[in-house]
């Protein structure tokens, strides 16, 4: 019998975009590629990132984007099929939660929001001081 490689990867914060713009959605997710088309287990959602705000959660599971199957063979591909995306362009990820497709929409933060999103963070949790 053939075992399927599970592959786990957290999006790092500073991906760039084709043109070279750094841009971040805030997930991290196991991908599994089975047949023709794959899927990402959502694993983790950046609190209060765009995805958060967009509405993705823990165990979603992604089997679209901009509805698209995910038909890439490697996590690696996943990870520059999210890099297209420029900073402040949402995607649409279609999401199975239970029985039902749910569409949801993340606008991709460019670098400089996202350096305020950790600081705010870092403040919250006490680790840093306000500017």
């Amino acid at each position: 019998m053939r075992k399927l490689a599970i592959v786990s990867l957290l999006v790092v914060p500073m991906l760039l975009a084709a043109d070279g713009v750094p841009g971040w959605i805030g997930i991290g997710y196991l991908y599994r590629k089975t047949g023709p088309e794959g899927w990402m287990l959502i694993q983790h959602v950046m609190p209060d990132g765009p995805a958060a705000k967009g509405g993705l959660r823990p165990r979603d599971i992604v089997t679209r984007i901009d509805g698209k199957p995910i038909t890439v063979a490697s996590q690696y591909d996943v990870m520059q099929l999210l890099r297209t995306v420029r900073p402040g362009r949402e995607v649409a990820f279609t999401v199975r939660r239970g029985d039902l497709p749910v569409v949801i929409t993340a606008a991709k933060m460019n670098a400089q929001q996202e350096r305020l999103w950790r600081e705010t963070l870092d403040y919250e949790r006490g680790r840093a001081k306000p500017r």
